[in-house]
C-alpha cells in the first residue's frame, strides 16, 4: 500500500473542510439539531419550528446564519460528510497493520453498519438530485471513498494500464457494495445476514486480486511492508 502519511493520500485529504470551523456555537447547535432530526425522523420533519424546539435556539437564526433552509441543508450535508470521512480515515489508519483484504472488508462492513449516518445520508440523497450544490458534495464524497479504496488496492503501483483500470472498477464496486448492504440493514432491521455476504466478498477478493496482479502482495501481507 502507498504511504498513508503521504500528503497525496486520501486519508489526509478529506474532501470537505470543516463547515463548523467558522461558525459560532449557536449556529453549530442548529446544525447538530438538523442532523439529529434528519437521521431520526427524516428530512420532511425538518421544519423551522421543530429545529427551534430541538436546538433551543430561535428559528429566525437560520436565516441569519445560513440564508434560508436550503442553506442550512447544504451546510448540514457538508458537516455529515466531513465527520463521516474523518471517522473513516481514522478507522483505516488503525487497520494498516492488518492483512489487505481483511482490512478492506472490515472497513466496508463498519461503514455499512453506521445506520444513523446512512439514514441521514439516504434522506439527503433525494434532496441532492434536486439541488446541484448538495449533489456536488455527494459527488466529492464518493470520489474520496473510491480513491480510498483504490489506495488500499494499490492501483497506482499496478504494472499495466489494463490492470489499473480493472482495479479502479473494483474500488468503485466496493463503494456500491457498502451502500447496498447499508440499505438492506436499514430496511431489514436484522432480517438480512451480514456475515455471509462479507465473508463471500473476502473470498472473492482473495481469489481475484492475485490473478489480476501477479506482482501484488498476497492478501496476508501487512500494509506496513511498503511504507518504508
Amino acid at each position: 500500500m502507498t504511504d498513508t502519511n503521504d500528503p497525496e493520500s486520501p486519508l489526509d485529504q478529506v474532501p470537505i473542510s470543516d463547515p463548523l470551523a467558522s461558525l459560532p456555537e449557536t449556529a453549530r447547535e442548529l446544525l447538530y439539531a438538523a442532523q439529529r432530526i434528519i437521521a431520526e425522523d427524516g428530512l420532511g420533519k425538518l421544519t423551522l419550528a421543530r429545529l427551534a424546539q430541538e436546538s433551543g435556539q430561535n428559528s429566525g437564526l437560520v436565516a441569519y446564519y445560513f440564508g434560508n433552509k436550503t442553506g442550512l441543508l447544504e451546510r448540514t450535508v457538508e458537516s455529515i460528510i466531513h465527520d463521516e470521512c474523518l471517522e473513516t480515515a481514522a478507522r483505516v489508519r488503525g487497520l494498516r497493520s492488518r492483512p489487505r483484504v481483511e482490512a478492506m472488508v472490515s472497513e466496508l462492513r463498519n461503514w455499512s453498519e453506521e445506520r444513523q449516518a446512512y439514514a441521514a445520508f439516504f434522506e439527503l440523497l433525494v434532496h441532492s438530485l434536486r439541488h446541484d450544490e448538495v449533489r456536488q458534495r455527494m459527488v466529492e464524497m464518493y470520489r474520496w471513498y473510491i480513491s480510498l479504496n483504490a489506495e488500499m488496492l494499490e492501483v497506482d503501483s499496478a504494472e499495466s494500464e489494463e490492470t489499473q483500470r480493472l482495479l479502479r472498477g473494483i474500488a468503485q464496486l466496493l463503494s456500491a457494495i457498502s451502500d447496498g448492504m447499508a440499505i438492506q440493514a436499514l430496511i431489514g432491521r436484522g432480517v438480512f445476514p451480514t456475515d455471509e455476504p462479507f465473508d463471500a466478498l473476502a473470498f472473492l477478493l482473495e481469489e481475484s486480486l492475485p490473478g489480476l496482479r501477479r506482482d501484488m502482495l498476497s492478501s496476508d501481507t501487512e500494509f506496513a511492508k511498503k511504507q518504508d
